[in-house]
C-alpha cells in the first residue's frame, strides 16, 4: 500500500510539472509568470500584444505594440483596463537596455521599467500603472519601447527561448485576476 501511495504522489508531481511547463508554452520550462491564481489563457481579455516587434529611432530601439479587440466571454473578457505589462527578461542583461519609453503616433514619453529577480528563472521587467482602456489603445496604438545597446538584441534580453514572453495584467469582472501570456 505504501508503494502505491508513493507512486501516486510521484505521478501527481509529474502532472503538476507538465501543467507548469504548459503555462509558459515552453516544454520543460519553468512557470512564468509565477502566479497560480491568474488566468493566463491567451486571448482571455480585450487586450493583445502584437506578435511581432517594430524598430524605432534613436539607435537600436525595439517596440512591443498593443491592440484591443471585442471583449471575449468570461470574467477576464470584461477587464476595463490594461494595467501592467511584464516581460520575461534577463535580470543579468538589464544593463544592455539604455532607456524605456511609451510611444504613440504623436508622442514619446520616457518611462521607468522595474526589474525583479525571483530565483534563477523568474526574472522580469515590469511596466505598471498603465491604465490603458480599449478605446485608448485603439485610438493611440501605444508601444512600449526598449532602447538597447548598439549590438544587443531581444535574444539577449528575453528569457523565452527564441521569443519574448509577455504577460498582460488586468482585473476582470468579480475581481478576477487576468494575465494572458503571449510569445512575441
Amino acid at each position: 500500500m505504501a508503494t502505491r501511495s508513493v507512486a501516486m504522489a510521484a505521478m501527481a508531481l509529474l502532472c503538476l510539472g507538465a501543467v507548469s511547463a504548459a503555462r509558459t508554452g515552453v516544454k520543460g520550462g519553468p512557470l512564468w509568470p509565477a502566479l497560480s491564481s491568474c488566468q493566463q489563457k491567451v486571448d482571455s481579455t480585450p487586450f493583445r500584444v502584437n506578435n511581432v516587434t517594430t524598430t524605432a529611432l534613436p539607435g537600436n530601439t525595439v517596440c512591443f505594440g498593443f491592440s484591443a479587440v471585442a471583449a471575449p466571454a468570461g470574467n477576464c473578457g470584461r477587464a476595463a483596463t490594461l494595467d501592467r505589462v511584464n516581460v520575461w527578461a534577463s535580470h543579468a542583461n538589464r544593463t544592455m537596455i539604455n532607456g524605456y519609453s511609451i510611444r504613440t503616433a504623436t508622442t514619446t514619453d520616457a518611462i521607468s521599467g522595474t526589474w525583479s529577480k525571483k530565483g534563477d528563472s523568474y526574472d522580469e521587467l515590469t511596466f505598471s500603472k498603465l491604465g490603458w482602456t480599449a478605446d485608448y489603445i485603439t485610438k493611440n496604438s501605444p508601444r512600449i519601447c526598449l532602447t538597447l545597446d548598439h549590438d544587443a538584441t531581444l535574444d539577449d534580453i528575453c528569457v523565452g527561448k527564441g521569443a519574448c514572453v509577455v504577460a498582460l495584467y488586468s482585473v476582470g469582472a468579480k475581481n478576477s485576476k487576468c494575465c494572458p501570456t503571449y510569445k512575441v
